[in-house]
């Protein structure tokens, strides 16, 4: 009965240092990746910060506290994809967002219209909201302009458009060397939380220029708007 009974705290001792290998391997994979991540992260805001200006475009890695407890590393993927298209006279600034469940559209707003008084006329408002999305071309996110204002379109994933999104302002603040930190709010009819972000990734401009947002931004359509403004 003894010998059974020490067989069996062997096989018990053996599992446990197994789960403990198993835990030590993960940690240590989990750590190397943040180590790379952080390498990353910081040779990305050197690109980003050439000429002592800040470039917001390229790829991000968001996170939301909410969702994403000490499990930085959590298969709850977010990301934000950043563009910037100029023109001959202004430029606009817009992002593709992957939240998880949801997905879609940022369009970033001229912060020189964030104190501008509501209109009562809706369709006043409707046209100065479009407008808003044209940016002046020496206007960029940077240490004087480090916030700014968005509207979103999206889908969920069962294929719901979130009706109504783009009435309402929400904001995003870039910090950090290169402006390559972000925190933001969002909110949907089923969330509200904020967010942040380390920007991971730069982009070709080239590919900005072929994306038609306002294409784009039709498409998650929803009755409030009937069409860009002639």
């Amino acid at each position: 009965m003894a010998d059974v009974e020490a067989k069996h705290a062997a096989l018990r001792e053996e599992d446990e240092d197994q789960v403990l290998a198993q835990e030590m391997e993960e940690e240590e994979k989990e750590k190397v990746a943040r180590d790379a991540e952080t390498k990353l992260g910081a040779l990305v805001a050197d690109q980003s910060a050439k000429g002592g200006k800040w470039d917001v475009t390229g790829e991000w890695k968001i996170r939301c506290p909410k969702f994403h407890d000490e499990d930085y590393w959590s298969d709850n993927k977010m990301t934000l994809r950043m563009y910037r298209v100029n023109g001959t006279k202004v430029s606009q600034m817009f992002a593709k967002f992957d939240f998880s469940a949801i997905k879609g559209w940022f369009r970033f707003e001229d912060p020189a219209t964030q104190n501008v008084p509501d209109v009562s006329v809706r369709q006043k408002r409707k046209q100065r909201a479009w407008d808003s999305f044209l940016i002046p071309l020496d206007i960029k996110p940077s240490p004087e302009y480090p916030t700014w204002n968005y509207r979103w379109r999206g889908e969920w994933d069962e294929g719901y458009i979130e009706h109504y999104s783009d009435e309402y302002q929400y904001s995003i603040a870039f910090s950090g060397k290169g402006g390559c930190t972000l925190s933001g709010t969002f909110r949907t009819d089923f969330l509200e939380y904020g967010f942040e972000g380390t920007k991971l990734g730069m982009i070709d401009p080239a590919e900005a220029s072929k994306i038609a947002i306002d294409d784009q931004w039709a498409c998650l359509y929803d009755s409030q708007y009937l069409g860009s403004p002639k």
